[in-house]
């Protein structure tokens, strides 16, 4: 991504990693119910994929994605249904 420093994060996973950006099929479909994608940054809750846009390239350490079961036992029920991306920050000053 360091070749995309002049962008935000989503317009570099777009051209990256694009299925990062769209919800998988899941049991959730045909029950009728929408599949989500939420983005965590740094462990805490952030909002839907349009957080990405507001985040400077330069400032990410990593992005993941992280499946419904695996996020339900990372984060809890609340996102259980939810697909998850997990950004990472880079630090600015002493960790």
């Amino acid at each position: 991504m360091a070749t995309e420093a002049h962008q935000n994060a989503y317009v570099a996973v777009e051209r990256l990693r694009p299925l990062f950006l769209q919800p998988r099929p899941g049991a959730g479909d045909v029950r009728g119910e929408p599949r989500t994608i939420s983005v965590f940054i740094d462990g805490d809750f952030a909002g839907g994929l349009d957080v990405l846009r507001s985040i400077p390239v330069r400032d990410i350490e990593s992005i993941r994605r992280v499946q419904p079961t695996l996020a339900y036992a990372t984060i809890g029920s609340l996102h259980m249904a939810d697909e998850i991306l997990m950004v990472r920050l880079r630090c600015r000053v002493a960790c």
